[in-house]
């Protein structure tokens, strides 16, 4: 009997033992994921809230190194214009890479190519298939501005399709914090001729929208970005909208997917033209 309950008492403490060990493996496990999701999910601190208010450019300085991090890009979107001429529906692959290289390659229904938007360095390049023509200009003309239907220039067109604006140039230097909410902080500059304010989300440390009121012409442009991911340590938006008012004219890109910061050669900022296309210089 003696020698049964000795087993008996050691396998007890023995179960006692591996439970113990095993509320500790839980609690370690739980602690460790915690702090995981702790890491990944950035958070805005009482501390970081009370800086930006009292010092609000140094937000603006956080969003610009946020952006200027981004060296290229390379994806897919879904592409959709409405605009009083009709509505568009397309796919739009984007390629980009610092300081001046863009190509964006338009393809509607059945992959058939409808346009192609090529700037590298100081060329700017509209090919459109179906009508046999090539544009050929520089970057600074008003040939973009002319084929995107919005006083935009490249800077703007990069911003766009990366949606990562530079809010020192959209908003200048002299830029006031306006308002504060829960979740963003709202900065505004009322020139002259223009009224510009801009929605941020401090914790992600990215542009949410921005809108541009034109005093002499009536016009609104708003730019509007949702969606984001973290890719490198950078934010980026899915979803990049322009809407122009009071027409209702809409621009949307919708990234299925990209890639950022490859290597990419400069042969990917090429076109390859039929010999039957009229080249028309502006």
């Amino acid at each position: 009997m003696s020698v049964c309950f000795k087993n008996w008492q050691g396998d007890a403490l023995n179960v006692t033992y591996f439970k113990r060990k095993r509320t500790a493996f839980i609690i370690f496990s739980l602690n460790l994921l915690m702090g995981f999701y702790a890491g990944c999910s950035p958070i805005l601190t009482g501390e970081k809230l009370s800086l930006y208010r009292s010092h609000p450019q140094t937000l603006l300085f956080e969003l610009q190194r946020n952006s200027v991090q981004l060296r290229s890009l390379k994806g897919v979107a879904n592409l959709s214009v409405e605009s009083h001429k009709g509505s568009y529906t397309g796919r739009a692959t984007v390629v980009f890479k610092e300081p001046d290289s863009l190509k964006i390659q338009i393809n509607a229904a059945f992959g058939i190519h409808a346009a192609t938007l090529l700037a590298f360095q100081n060329d700017l390049q509209v090919y459109l298939p179906r009508d046999k023509i090539l544009y050929r200009s520089k970057v600074k003309s008003k040939l973009l501005a002319q084929y995107i239907g919005m006083p935009i220039d490249f800077e703007g067109l990069k911003e766009l399709v990366t949606g990562l604006p530079d809010p020192f140039r959209v908003l200048g230097k002299k830029a006031q914090l306006d308002s504060v909410t829960k979740k963003f902080f709202w900065y505004s500059i009322d020139q002259k001729d223009m009224r510009i304010r801009m929605k941020i989300d401090p914790v992600k440390k990215v542009a949410v929208e921005y809108a541009l009121w034109n005093k002499i012409s009536g016009k609104k442009y708003l730019y509007k970005f949702s969606h984001f991911t973290q890719r490198r340590g950078i934010y980026l938006p899915r979803s990049i909208q322009v809407i122009r008012f009071p027409e209702k004219e809409r621009i949307a890109l919708f990234y299925e997917q990209f890639q950022i910061n490859n290597a990419l050669k400069n042969n990917l900022f090429k076109l390859s033209i039929p010999q039957n296309v009229l080249v028309i210089r502006m």
